[in-house]
């Protein structure tokens, strides 16, 4: 029987699950496929402290990303892949919140990630023991 992680876990009602989407925060072990918990918010884009990790939705893109609020009115989000450093799709993203507040973008912090939880699978156990030389056995 297969359960859900929120058959497994009782959180309270300010908490919500996720399913990661991506590779843009793997520097801060955010993986694809992992689960995160994250702590809601409400009151819109700026009720985050500069340094959390932030579920957010930009013009219906969500994502997960670091927050910074650079200036009155810009807030930027970073990825933590610096591997990828050079690739445009994890290049810091400013928004400006006067285009925000007067409708022309959309920008809504949806919650706090607190913790993740990884998924394995069976074939990223059998690729450690090939390396290590680990042939096949039927027995």
């Amino acid at each position: 029987v297969k359960r859900k992680p929120e058959d497994i876990f009782s959180l309270e009602p300010q908490y919500f699950f996720t399913k990661v989407t991506g590779s843009s925060m793997t520097d801060l072990k955010i993986d694809n496929n992992d689960l995160i918990v994250a702590e809601k918010r409400s009151g819109g884009c700026t009720n985050a402290d500069n340094g959390s990790i932030v579920l957010a939705t930009y013009n219906d893109q969500r994502m997960i990303k670091i927050f910074y609020r650079t200036r009155e009115n810009k807030v930027t989000l970073y990825s933590a892949n610096l591997a990828e450093a050079d690739n445009q799709n994890y290049a810091p993203l400013e928004i400006n919140l006067i285009d925000v507040f007067e409708g022309r973008s959309v920008f809504e912090i949806e919650g706090i990630v607190k913790y993740t939880f990884k998924s394995f699978t069976n074939s990223e156990g059998l690729e450690i023991c090939e390396r290590q030389g680990a042939t096949y056995s039927s027995k």
